[in-house]
């Protein structure tokens, strides 16, 4: 939790009301007061705004805390840091000559709870000294400080400085000072969480156990496995100065993004870029209309090839990005995902804030693209590792691992409040530990065909098939047949099913050899329909496609 030593000082104003949006100062109408204010604060500090006890305050903000004004001590006139609209107010209210003596707003936060004054500074505010506090500004004390600290904000842009990005939305103020790691979750808090997850799976599946099979490996394994896509799209490593401008970088960042699967679970949800709901929805709209119109794409391919070429800063270039890029956190996270996957995790901020609120920690991520806050994201991400493996008893639970759980808790919470758990839904398939039950099948079924052809005279002497390949090196092979057949046979295109989780024996994966002639061996091996290898039996593989087309209707052309 921040404390006084960590959280800036406080000091009291008040106000006829709270517009940094249009009056990025705060003034004083004697220079002496500017002074004796100047001559005890420091960079940072904070003056909290309540509404003065005066008819030119709104009857509803008299004696209410307003806000809070970050500040610099730093002398100024108050045209130096007005709007055009700021400036006509004073002067329509005959203000032209007051608070001209001014300091700088670096910040500001406006309270979204109606609060009174005295319930927050009743050690500090004295009401028969309201006008020595309007000019003189006493620091508040601790318990008001504490007080304070706690009070619900939304920050809001200042006039005069860059345009705000990310910032607090309805969180305590102490949130916009507090160091990562501060509000860390104890290990005793996680075990409590970590029980609530387990009962919201059972519920919906099998119990977690690890994160390699089951409804976690099933929901979730995709992610590194688009990253791998995306890397081999992007190609930065191949990036060369001479292409900023060109567009070229855009372009191949764009493709990375832009990952959709035909078929299989490599689909890239990390990012919204499909054109679902309006093309200004998409999270990766800046870079469509940089490589569209050619407007910015010099800049963008800079700040990009900074990222994954450059040696800059990696706050600068994520504040610098996320600007020109529309702040668009998922898209973010998502390219700091692809820089370094042991560091940088995706983000969805809908999704990771409630499950954060579910397991206690008060930090928010819902507009608050910046990098101070997603450094705090993974910084809490890691944490949770040891504690994951101490419930779970694993020996290594890795970033992608930590945000794996969580995401899932997350999405299983949000099933439970649509009444989905309690209606008695199931997860419609044990994927992974079908998928396994297949694999050992195969090579099952293969050591037995393998066994009974090696020269046995039986009726007659049966066509000699070798297995050229270790069991393990068999298993590798099946898997990555797999994964580039995208669970599909490889001569239909059907989906396979797998044994216990689907009813159809005759879409069950079966081993062939393209080369029937062959051996069982690297190269003469893909993956097929049950079916479709009884019917192939020992004919030529690429005549077999091709009546299959006849079938189909489809002619192919040997060209």
């Amino acid at each position: 939790m921040a404390t006084s030593d960590t959280f800036p000082r406080i000091w009291l104003r008040s106000f006829f009301g709270f517009n940094p949006e249009e009056d990025g100062y705060i003034g004083w109408s004697k220079e002496a007061n500017r002074k004796h204010v100047i001559d005890k604060i420091a960079p940072g500090d904070l003056m909290m705004i309540y509404g003065a006890g005066s008819s030119s305050t709104a009857s509803s903000e008299i004696l209410r805390v307003l806000g809070f004004l970050q500040i610099d001590p730093k002398p100024i006139r108050d045209i130096d840091k007005a709007s055009a609209h700021g400036l006509e107010r004073k002067r329509q209210n005959g203000w032209s000559d007051k608070w001209t003596y001014a300091l700088p707003v670096r910040r500001a936060w406006r309270v979204t709870q109606p609060v009174r004054l005295d319930q927050v500074a009743s050690e500090t505010y004295q009401p028969e000294k309201g006008r020595a506090i309007a000019a003189w500004s006493p620091q508040i004390s601790e318990s008001d400080l504490q007080r304070a600290m706690d009070l619900r904000v939304t920050e809001v842009p200042v006039f005069g400085e860059p345009p705000l990005v990310g910032g607090l939305v309805d969180q305590p103020l102490r949130n916009a000072f507090r160091s990562a790691g501060d509000d860390a979750l104890r290990p005793e808090h996680f075990a409590t969480s970590f029980v609530r997850f387990q009962s919201l799976i059972t519920a919906y599946d099998q119990p977690f156990t690890r994160f390699d099979e089951g409804l976690i490996a099933a929901w979730e394994s995709y992610k590194p496995r688009v990253r791998d896509v995306a890397l081999d799209r992007l190609k930065a490593d191949d990036w060369t100065p001479d292409q900023i401008g060109s567009g070229e970088i855009v372009a191949k960042v764009i493709d990375a993004i832009e990952i959709q699967a035909t078929h299989g679970d490599l689909t890239n949800n990390m990012v919204f870029w499909q054109n679902r709901f309006g093309h200004a929805n998409r999270d990766h709209r800046a870079l469509i209309e940089a490589a569209t119109t050619g407007a910015g794409v010099a800049s963008l391919e800079r700040l990009l090839f900074d990222l994954y070429r450059g040696d800059r800063q990696e706050d600068e270039v994520f504040e610098e990005l996320s600007e020109a890029a529309g702040a668009k956190y998922p898209l973010m996270a998502y390219l700091f995902f692809l820089k370094d996957m042991d560091r940088f995790m995706p983000i969805q901020p809908t999704g990771f804030d409630r499950v954060f609120a579910e397991i206690g920690l008060e930090f928010r991520t819902l507009r608050n693209c910046s990098w101070p806050n997603y450094e705090e994201f993974n910084d809490i991400l890691n944490g949770l590792r040891q504690p994951i493996a101490d419930e779970t008893g694993l020996d290594h639970v890795r970033l992608v691992d930590a945000h794996s759980l969580l995401w899932m808790f997350s999405t299983l919470l949000r099933m439970e409040a649509k009444g989905e758990l309690s209606n008695g839904a199931k997860a419609s398939e044990r994927f992974l530990g079908a998928r396994e039950k297949s694999i050992a099948e195969i090579k099952y079924s293969l050591g037995k065909t393998v066994f009974s052809s090696n020269g046995q005279v039986i009726e007659t002497k049966v066509k000699n098939k070798e297995l050229h390949m270790s069991d393990a090196e068999l298993d590798k092979l099946l898997r990555e047949l797999l994964e580039v057949q995208d669970d599909r046979c490889a001569i239909t295109g059907l989906p396979l099913q797998f044994r216990g989780a689907h009813t159809d024996a005759n879409m069950l994966p079966s081993l062939d050899r393209i080369d029937s002639s062959g051996h069982y061996e690297r190269g003469n091996l893909q993956i097929v329909c049950r079916f479709i290898n009884f019917w192939k039996q020992a004919a030529n593989d690429g005549e077999f496609r091709r009546l299959l087309n006849v079938v189909r209707g489809i002619e192919v052309s040997d060209g």
